[in-house]
């Protein structure tokens, strides 16, 4: 699930030291469709260890795949903001990348499906500066696809995203 805190900022602070452990969350979810984030309770102790046992989540590889669509935050997109997405969007989205939202990639097929990729660098770790020049921009990436749960994963090189005309 894609954690994030209050207002325009990622939730990598409450999250330090945590990863691959068991942790209890507290918050609000966000929904769109089939996504859902987790917005982070103010409280300090909105995310904590838990003496519980940790579920893992096995990557289900899906190949490589030429993706195009427009980078997004997640937090707006999937529900925070009407639109999260577009020329509208740009601004505010810029913003929450800046604040540390995880990006998103939005595609959609020609009937008008939508589905979103997660975006992660090669090693499955956060994309940082790149996606943040082309959020609100049409894109290509070469992505290797991978199902995490309920999430698709997209890793990317994000030197080789690749602006599209309008």
């Amino acid at each position: 699930m894609i954690l994030v805190g209050e207002g325009k900022f990622g939730a990598q602070r409450e999250a330090e030291g945590l990863d691959g452990r068991p942790v209890a969350a507290r918050g609000y979810a966000i929904y769109r469709s089939n996504a859902t984030v987790l917005q982070l309770a103010p409280e300090a102790d909105s995310l904590r260890a838990s003496s519980g046992t940790a579920r893992a989540v096995r990557p289900v590889p899906l190949g490589r795949h030429r993706l195009r669509g427009e980078i997004v935050d997640s937090k707006c997109f999937i529900g925070a903001m009407k639109p999260g997405d577009g020329k509208a969007h740009k601004g505010c989205a810029a913003l929450c990348r800046l604040g540390g939202i995880p990006p998103l990639l939005l595609t959609r097929d020609a009937a008008g499906v939508e589905t979103v990729y997660m975006l992660a660098d090669l090693q499955a770790g956060p994309i940082g500066e790149p996606a943040r020049n082309y959020v609100g921009e049409p894109v290509q990436v070469e992505a290797d696809i991978e199902r995490r749960g309920d999430l698709n994963l997209a890793r990317i090189d994000p030197a080789a995203i690749r602006p599209l005309a309008p």
